[in-house]
């Protein structure tokens, strides 16, 4: 009843084509020309609906009508919506860079994009169902751990952390792990998103530079104390001279004092070569 007699634009968005139809003669094909139709709807409250529309005209005696076979989308749009959401979602996971990976609250890998795969040298049915554990070098067990459980018993949402994996082949890389805490409509925690990012040949320059910097520090302590051990020597060498300047040739002291001379001479030579 409340639908009789209205117009059919009332029911139609603005700028819908069928909207810029006033009057029609009844002469004239009425239909659009086209099969179908999707557009958001107006319900009786106001609200939209998606909804999608078959049109055909059919005749009686002299009259031309118009059936419209309409049906609410909204659940299948939204299907839609959700599967597309989730597709690039995916897209964007599996093209990323940096590893990604879903884990339980007790710890075990769910999923993993093709960078954690390569980063650890497993295949992703071989990660699902692994625990961190068994991919953490034993060192940087412990920190992880301790930061893990204060996560998941709501003391921080997330974590970083630089550690050492364990590859399938027993070899190790370092990685910058970020994790987050994934909570439910409740606020409840559901699960964790952590990204790993390869940082091994940072970590291999940080160590060369390291030892670099120490062989520096070495070679500074060292010069400095062949400088000041140098002096050291060139006034037992100067005093030395002195001695041997004021002894009669022949004399038994003059014999010692030569061979504190060559001594000095010989420490000398290995000062140059320290420097």
């Amino acid at each position: 009843d409340e639908v009789r007699g209205r117009f059919l634009t009332e029911f139609l968005p603005l700028g819908h084509p069928c909207t810029q139809r006033k009057t029609v003669p009844q002469s004239q094909q009425i239909e659009c020309g086209y099969t179908s139709c999707a557009f958001n709807g107006r319900r009786a409250d106001g609200t939209e609906v998606r909804m999608e529309a078959s049109c055909s005209g059919f005749g009686a005696g002299d009259e031309r009508f118009l059936m419209i076979a309409v049906r609410d989308i909204s659940n299948r749009e939204r299907r839609r919506v959700e599967r597309e959401s989730d597709r690039r979602f995916r897209t964007i996971v599996n093209a990323a860079a940096i590893g990604i990976g879903h884990c339980t609250l007790e710890g075990q890998l769910v999923e993993s994009n093709p960078a954690l795969q390569r980063m650890l040298g497993y295949s992703g049915e071989e990660l699902k169902g692994m625990h961190f554990r068994e991919l953490t070098d034993d060192g940087d067990f412990a920190a992880d751990r301790k930061l893990f459980d204060e996560l998941i018993l709501g003391q921080r949402e997330s974590y970083q952390l630089e550690k050492r994996y364990v590859r399938k082949d027993r070899s190790t890389v370092w990685g910058r792990l970020t994790l987050s805490l994934v909570r439910g409509p409740g606020g409840e925690p559901e699960f964790a998103i952590g990204m790993v990012e390869d940082i091994t040949e940072r970590k291999l320059a940080e160590q060369q530079l390291f030892e670099a910097q120490k062989m520096e520090a070495i070679g500074r302590l060292v010069g400095g104390v062949a400088h000041d051990f140098n002096n050291l020597l060139t006034g037992i060498l100067l005093y030395c001279d002195l001695m041997l300047a004021g002894l009669e040739r022949g004399s038994r002291l003059k014999k010692h004092a030569d061979e504190i001379h060559l001594a000095a001479e010989q420490g000398a030579a290995l000062i140059q070569q320290l420097l």
